[in-house]
């Protein structure tokens, strides 16, 4: 999170920005995760092991008086991760992370439950020289600094990977929920001790239009089978539903999959050449006004699996786009040319054609004119600012990323969603060139199997079915 960037604005808490699924709904009172109450007794002893309260007295005098004198950080030292609910953590668990380790999750907090489990995972840490009676503890019962040494070791240890994968998950669940969470007025009692404020109020700087998009889009879960049906005739879609198979078969002569920079950019080019183009795209669609700036839902909403999309041993974590305009939405506007180097040994040393350096360079250049790419910033961000200034220090040559906003764009959130509108993403660019030569675009529509056949031709081994007819099931309903 980047405390810098964020800046509260003036404004009554009654008027919030963003739209409904971009915040966190009310406090959960009944859940549906699936773990037993000695399953969350060992998840809150992780969590705790985690994050810890801080005692005072393990503070230098300095920084002891400033704890003192703010309530907030006073409040934050002494609070830890038992604190926080072990219901709401395993919640987000169960239903945004990926189901396989969920699943290792919930072996390990099972082995947890018992001392033999729990010497099996933990070794003879678990042993209490103290009370022989209870030679053998399980790990809720093992003190709270044999715990955090436990977690290290899991850490480290890759010939123990159930530990390691199920503690690298409760980890990034924990911290994330633990400092994104808000209650029903947008507060995180957190947020005030390390210094971080999100702009929670209205956009007044925002004018209202019709979204750039409405006209050729159909969002699926706000509607039926009778209003989609009707919805894609009137979008000058042909189609034919087959009650027996529960789908609609519609005639079109591309469908792309994905709206992002790559998709955006296809759609707009098949539309513009007179093709009947359908777009798929399997996340919700928004517009500047919908965006709340609040990392959490905004996180789960629009990035793929969550943003918790991860090698299954943990170490390393990806960050894609999963919304109407893809990576282009949630990107940090970086638009960096493919360099000369990487064009040459693509279409030379690799022999590929299609990256030509004549024809791949006017490709590039036609796309950075219609993202309005610019190499001038007039205001960079506070990590920018200081990395600069390092590296000038350093003597080290300095250039500005290219970036595709206008020169004076600074908002702090476009990983969230740019609420100026500022950012030229594929939904206000090339996705609305394709709806304008009469594409459809689909949201909430997953593409679940591609079909492909061998050719006649030699030229070509395999070709793909339904390059005119497309199916789509009524899955939502």
């Amino acid at each position: 999170m980047n405390a810098e960037n964020r800046e509260m604005v003036g404004g009554t808490r009654d008027k919030k920005r963003g739209h409904p699924l971009l915040r966190w709904s009310t406090k959960q009172e009944t859940f549906s995760h699936g773990f037993s109450q000695s399953d969350l007794q060992a998840l809150s002893a992780i969590c705790e092991a985690i994050m810890p309260p801080v005692p005072l007295l393990s503070l230098d005098l300095d920084m002891k008086l400033k704890v003192l004198r703010n309530d907030a950080l006073l409040s934050f030292f002494k609070s830890s991760g038992s604190h926080v609910r072990p219901d709401e953590v395993a919640e987000v668990m169960a239903t945004k992370a990926m189901p396989v380790t969920v699943t290792v999750v919930r072996i390990v907090l099972r082995l947890l439950t018992f001392r033999l489990g729990t010497l099996l995972l933990c070794g003879f840490v678990c042993l209490d020289k103290k009370n022989w009676s209870f030679l053998l503890l399980k790990f809720s019962d093992i003190s709270l600094e044999k715990r955090e040494k436990v977690l290290q070791k899991w850490n480290k240890q890759w010939y123990n990977p159930l530990a390691r994968i199920a503690f690298m998950m409760i980890k990034a669940i924990f911290l994330f929920y633990y400092f994104t969470w808000t209650n029903e007025n947008t507060e995180n009692p957190a947020w005030d001790a390390i210094g971080y404020k999100v702009d929670i109020g209205e956009n007044e700087d925002i004018e209202r239009k019709q979204r750039p998009l409405e006209k050729g889009i159909i969002e699926t879960a706000k509607e039926d089978e009778a209003t989609i049906k009707q919805l894609m005739i009137n979008k000058g879609l042909k189609l034919k539903e087959d009650k027996e198979s529960n789908t609609f078969k519609i005639e079109c002569d591309a469908v792309v999959i994905g709206s992002g920079c790559g998709g955006g950019v296809a759609a707009a080019n098949l539309a513009k050449s007179g093709l009947k183009v359908i777009v798929v795209e399997k996340g919700n669609y928004f517009v500047p006004q919908d965006y709340s700036t609040l990392e959490g839902p905004s996180m789960f909403e629009m990035f793929e699996a969550n943003g918790l999309l991860m090698t299954h041993d943990g170490r390393f974590r990806f960050m894609a786009g999963s919304t109407l305009g893809g990576g282009s939405v949630v990107n940090w506007a970086a638009s960096l040319k493919t360099p000369d180097a990487i064009i040459e040994e693509w279409s030379v040393d690799r022999g590929i054609a299609t990256f030509d350096r004549e024809g791949y360079t006017a490709a590039m250049e036609s796309v950075c004119k219609r993202i309005c790419v610019t190499e001038r910033v007039i205001r960079e961000g506070f990590q920018n600012q200081i990395l600069r200034k390092g590296c000038e220090k350093l003597g080290l040559d300095v250039t500005v990323v290219p970036r595709n906003s206008s020169e004076e764009h600074y908002c702090g959130s476009c990983s969230f969603g740019c609420k100026t509108g500022d950012k030229r993403g594929t939904d206000i660019t090339w996705l609305v060139d394709a709806v304008d030569n009469n594409a459809v675009i689909l949201t909430q529509c997953r593409a679940e199997k591609l079909i492909f056949a061998d050719t006649e031709s030699g030229r070509r081994k395999k070709k793909m079915l339904g390059s005119h007819n497309f199916d789509i099931k009524h899955s939502h309903k």
